[in-house]
């Protein structure tokens, strides 16, 4: 090779759009010059870091955001309605409130004895509630401000999941047992409990018109009941592995099953409609935007994915650093962030105007 061609090939090289990893195998393997094969680890370490760029070009985006003060998994993430706080809820047992302009937490809880793991945690609809469910079967009522107000007892073992009802104070919660409890917030009344699952609850939704509700559990099943009554609307077919999360789309007309794969059910209907694939291991969690047009979902791989709704495609992959299990995702009401908890106690914030290309409508 002449100087000019080694300057051009690197220069092909470590550009930050070489297509993929296969095409940079392939251009490497008919690199026959004995003087540049001991240049390529290091070449390869360039081109990773982006330290190669020319002038000009993109560079890699910095890391998200990442919030600390829990010590074990996130389990539960729900943003208030009008997109200022964040609460998460962990296996530690500990509940923080975020602020969402400075992103600075306070803890909620600050018993001094040990606490049970907190499960889920849920924003009541018009922003002033703040449900959070443990492992001891205790429901904790807390106001906005993070004061508590009650505490509920289950009789069905610790609590899984939790979902205020868009209309009524009604507090649906999923049990270990299978059961899933309704109780009137204003009447402090327990109106009725279901026998949904045979195993545990791991996810309950409310339609957005508080008739109808779903539920998914340990028997791999996902469940439509009418709220009024509790009778059972169906059963949805073709599911696989542990239901671990489930969410109706803003208009009701999608529900979207987070399991050993991800499907998107007709809610109206009850037919599957799509698997979306992609992840590599259980979807653990699943959010819609509130468009209705976008789907974001968390997997144990370690990968948070957005899926346009129209055309089943991922439009987004994001990976935090160092790579962990994701437990819980959320969108902010406005759209423009994203969170998601891990497995290591860690809330990650997702700029989306940073981190995903906008695509004109």
């Amino acid at each position: 090779m002449t100087l000019a061609s080694d300057r051009a090939f690197f220069l092909r090289l470590m550009h930050p759009q070489v297509p993929d990893r296969t095409a940079w195998h392939s251009t490497i393997s008919r690199v026959k010059d004995a003087r540049i094969l001991p240049l390529l680890p290091l070449c390869s370490l360039i081109l990773m870091t982006g330290c190669g760029a020319p002038h000009g070009a993109p560079r890699p985006n910095p890391p998200p955001l990442t919030l600390e003060g829990h010590n074990d998994r996130v389990s539960s993430l729900c943003f208030s309605p009008d997109g200022t706080h964040l609460v998460s809820a962990s296996a530690d047992g500990t509940i923080r409130i975020w602020e969402t302009t400075k992103w600075t937490g306070k803890l909620v809880n600050r018993d001094n004895e040990q606490i049970p793991g907190a499960l889920t945690t849920a924003y009541s609809p018009d922003g002033s509630l703040i449900a959070a469910g443990r492992k001891d079967g205790v429901i904790k009522l807390y106001r906005a401000s993070g004061k508590e107000m009650t505490t509920y007892h289950t009789d069905g073992g610790g609590v899984r999941c939790l979902a205020f009802s868009p209309r009524e104070r009604l507090l649906a919660a999923g049990n270990e047992d299978g059961t899933v409890s309704l109780r009137n917030l204003q009447t402090d009344e327990l109106v009725r409990t279901l026998s949904a699952h045979k195993g545990a609850v791991w996810c309950v939704r409310f339609t957005a018109d508080g008739n109808s509700i779903a539920t998914g559990g340990c028997d791999q099943t996902v469940r439509l009941w009418e709220t009024a009554t509790g009778a059972k609307l169906r059963t949805l077919d073709g599911l696989t592995g542990l239901i671990r999360s489930i969410a109706y789309s803003p208009d009701d007309r999608v529900l979207a099953v987070g399991g050993s794969f991800l499907w998107l059910y007709d809610a109206t209907t009850g037919r599957k409609d799509a698997v979306l694939t992609g992840h590599a291991s259980d979807v653990t969690s699943v959010s819609f935007a509130a468009d209705g047009k976008t789907l974001v979902s968390g997997c144990l791989a370690g990968d948070v994915k957005i899926w346009d709704i129209a055309s089943r495609r991922v439009k987004a992959t994001l990976w935090g650093s160092p790579r962990e299990e994701v437990w819980a995702v959320a969108w902010s009401p406005n759209e423009e962030t994203l969170v998601s908890g891990t497995a290591r106690g860690k809330v990650v914030i997702w700029d989306l105007n940073r981190y995903v290309q906008r695509v004109p409508p």
